[in-house]
């Protein structure tokens, strides 16, 4: 019998703490957290932003940090590059921080290059609890470092599914170079996520420096992504975003790929007309739809199984755990799912087995013996039932 709640867990592990610091894991992963988050959508729509910073060229950091934050306030997702922290002691600029804090976001900020005082990079923010960090550095001789930074979140409006939201920055002077980056992309992707979570949803934006008609797009294509503002508006042209002050070329994108049973579909597509850098930010909002709904809460029973046989214990989803043993009994249990009842041989140490071998994972075998179990009742022919608590974590 299967019992489905299909509702997202309030709270979960998150990959730091919460606290208001500056870094940890590295010298190249920042991490902040805003002191007042914004409350996460629980709606079927997510809306994604991408914003080239030109931040090399800031030269009142502090307003045009707060200033770009502020655009960001009504997103769910944001990947900003050509970022900076901590550039000028003059000011400290901390645009990672800053988004943070204005936006009311968790940011993840990974360093390219040390930079004058402080660091280069891209960020990712989301108002989104972040459940892990990944990311990757891809240097080409000759040519500029550059970073891609993935954060692992699990929206209300993804019905207990996960979503990488992916950020990179890509060459612009060679398209050879530029390829290679992209494969390299493509390739820690698929190790990194796809290999862990072959259902996982991925939303990659950034700025790409090439346009509908550069190779790098032909090969996300190839690679099963779909761009936002292609699908929007049904054409490669238009939705321009630079140069900022008179957009002639596109090339920030949003692109996003779903697995089996996942529709996605782009409400709006826009490019906002500011000028806070020689790009303009690129806005998505897209909705999701699901041809099944995931439980986020299942009761699995197993039983009788007699003695010396295996068992098997297996949460009915991949995105689920054994969070619980809600009962186990080696010996003469009686009853069935959700009425099990101790028998008159009871092993003592069942539940404590079952906790063992079982909780925190999606699946667990082990025999059912006597040499597992010990022998609460010699010369009985014994079996074994229990039920447990699956969750999505």
């Amino acid at each position: 019998m299967l019992l489905c709640a299909v509702q997202v867990r309030a709270g979960c592990l998150v990959d730091s703490d919460t606290s208001h610091s500056s870094r940890d894991y590295d010298q190249r992963l920042y991490k902040y957290t805003s002191k007042q988050p914004a409350q996460p959508s629980s709606s079927s729509e997510l809306t994604f932003m991408t914003f080239n910073l030109q931040s090399g060229f800031i030269t009142s950091c502090k307003s045009n940090a707060t200033a770009q934050a502020a655009i960001m306030r009504s997103v769910d997702y944001v990947g900003t590059q050509e970022t900076v922290q901590g550039v000028d002691t003059r000011c400290n600029c901390n645009i990672p921080q800053t988004i943070a804090d204005v936006a009311g976001m968790a940011t993840r900020f990974v360093m390219a290059l040390p930079w004058r005082t402080g660091q280069y990079g891209i960020n990712v923010g989301t108002s989104q609890i972040i459940l892990d960090t990944k990311y990757t550095v891809i240097s080409y001789v000759g040519f500029e470092t550059r970073v891609v930074a993935a954060v692992k979140t699990q929206p209300q409006a993804l019905q207990g599914r996960y979503l990488w939201f992916i950020n990179v920055h890509v060459e612009y002077y060679s398209l050879i170079v530029r390829q290679f980056q992209i494969a390299q992309i493509h390739a820690f992707i698929k190790d990194t996520i796809l290999a862990a979570d072959s259902q996982a949803i991925i939303v990659m934006v950034g700025d790409f420096n090439g346009g509908p008609w550069d190779p790098v797009y032909g090969t996300m294509k190839l690679e099963s992504y779909q761009n936002a503002w292609e699908v929007f508006s049904g054409s490669i042209l238009e939705g321009n975003t630079i140069p900022a002050d008179w957009p002639g070329s596109r090339f920030d994108h949003i692109w996003f790929r779903a697995p089996s049973g996942v529709t996605i579909t782009v409400k709006n597509a826009e490019v906002p007309n500011v000028l806070l850098s020689d790009h303009r930010p690129f806005i998505a909002t897209l909705n999701f739809a699901f041809a099944e709904s995931i439980c986020t809460e299942s009761i699995v029973c197993v039983g009788p199984i007699y003695e010396n046989s295996p068992v098997t214990i297996k949460c009915p989803s991949v995105y689920q755990k054994i969070a619980s043993v809600q009962f186990a009994s080696y010996g003469t249990p009686t009853g069935s799912c959700q009425s099990f009842k101790l028998g008159g041989c009871i092993g003592g140490s069942s539940v404590a087995v079952v906790n063992d071998k079982c909780v925190g994972r999606n699946t667990c075998t082990f025999p059912i013996a006597n040499n597992v179990f010990g022998d609460p009742c010699p010369n009985t022919g014994k079996y074994f039932s229990a039920q447990v608590l699956c969750k999505v974590y």
